[in-house]
């Protein structure tokens, strides 16, 4: 004989985040820390500057956004690198979230590279809670060329970045342009070629 069976309804009261939330937010709902490392601060100008970035704690690590870092602006800032090691264990996720930027000077002189911040809200204290990265200042010596010579980048699990600022040419065509107040439809010439 088949039987269908049902299981009781559950009911699940979800409450909304309250404010308090500022830019530093990326989504983060639980217990965490974080710490970061950075491959060198002494580099040569077009050498590339790796930052390691890890999240860890308990909490809804899967759906936390990647959070930003603001290098200074004569840096060429390319996407971060994210590798997810968390497991679920009593129908929490725990474990960590790593992230590794990556950025080149363009230019000789000394950068600060300012604290990352991550804010998340602890729902046992039901109150958000901010933990920082630390800050780094950046030597950066002149480049062979004047510090402005191109160099070749390879990174893990990205495409090859070669020739950088030599990758996108600006291309131009000749182009005539005509007035908006001649129109083809109408005209003699369409007429003729009807």
């Amino acid at each position: 004989v088949k039987r269908e069976l049902t299981t009781r309804n559950i009911k699940i009261n979800v409450k909304p985040l309250p404010q308090g939330k500022t830019d530093s937010f990326y989504g983060g709902v639980g217990d965490f820390n974080i710490s970061s490392t950075i491959n060198s601060t002494d580099v040569t100008a077009n050498d590339a500057v790796t930052i390691r970035v890890i999240l860890s704690g308990t909490g809804n690590l899967k759906l936390i956004k990647t959070p930003e870092i603001k290098f200074p602006q004569d840096f060429d800032i390319y996407d971060p690198k994210v590798e997810n090691k968390y497991s679920i264990k009593g129908g929490r996720q725990t474990g960590n979230k790593v992230y590794e930027y990556l950025a080149i000077p363009r230019h000789a002189g000394q950068y600060t590279i300012p604290a990352m911040e991550f804010q998340y809200f602890d729902p046992k204290s039901g109150s958000y809670k901010t933990v920082k990265t630390d800050e780094y200042t950046l030597n950066v010596a002149k480049g062979q060329g004047g510090g402005e010579s191109q160099t070749s980048v390879s990174y893990v699990n990205k495409e090859d970045l070669k020739f950088v600022g030599q990758d996108v040419r600006f291309h131009s065509t000749p182009s005539v342009l005509k007035s908006t107040d001649v129109q083809f439809f109408g005209s003699f010439l369409f007429y003729l070629c009807l």
